[in-house]
């Protein structure tokens, strides 16, 4: 049963469908665990650095043909190189506050410090939080995407950005010691 009550067989074109609409609860039911997108950190426009909320970057470009989560924010979590796991604010658009043109792939990993440029990540897409927008100006921009980041971090403690198949024996690290470094800017 998806998020809305509705009862329908799994179908990969159903999944799909979800994905593109941001339904990551109901994707996680269908899949039997999150979405997921894999790829090396490629380095960004480095203004999450510069607003204080460093992010990794994906190519976007990589990801042409394949179904994609549709532009907005999600929470989720991030896997590094060494199977460490942290809590992740998830932007997926065109970053209309900089008027951008292409299409952008970025998580700001909570409590991480470090690099991550070059290192294979992978992605896990739990829950939508809210559709891109356009802020007036970079405070405003701030104090959003800090929003964002403590809804993702309560969402965290309440254990709700695994998917639905996992047995809760694996744990989100929020104070691990990277192995690999990581933090990219965007």
């Amino acid at each position: 049963m998806l998020e809305d009550q509705l009862r329908t067989p799994v179908s990969s074109s159903l999944t799909r469908w979800l994905v593109h609409h941001g339904r990551m609860t109901d994707v996680a039911r269908c899949l039997g665990r999150c979405f997921t997108l894999s790829g090396q950190v490629v380095q960004g426009e480095r203004r999450g650095r510069t607003l204080g909320v460093p992010t990794v970057n994906l190519d976007a470009t990589s990801f042409v043909g394949r179904a994609m989560p549709g532009v907005g924010v999600y929470a989720g979590y991030v896997t590094l190189e060494d199977l460490s796991e942290y809590a992740a604010a998830i932007s997926i658009g065109l970053k209309p506050t900089f008027r951008g043109q292409t299409l952008a792939i970025e998580a700001h990993l909570l409590d991480f410090h470090g690099e991550l440029y070059e290192r294979p990540i992978t992605i896990h897409f739990s829950r939508w939080l809210r559709d891109q927008q356009r802020f007036p100006g970079l405070e405003a921009l701030r104090a959003q995407l800090h929003r964002d980041i403590e809804q993702t971090r309560n969402l965290h403690e309440l254990g709700l950005l695994r998917g639905l198949a996992d047995d809760g024996r694996r744990q989100l690290r929020r104070d691990a010691e990277p192995t690999s470094t990581a933090s990219n800017d965007s």
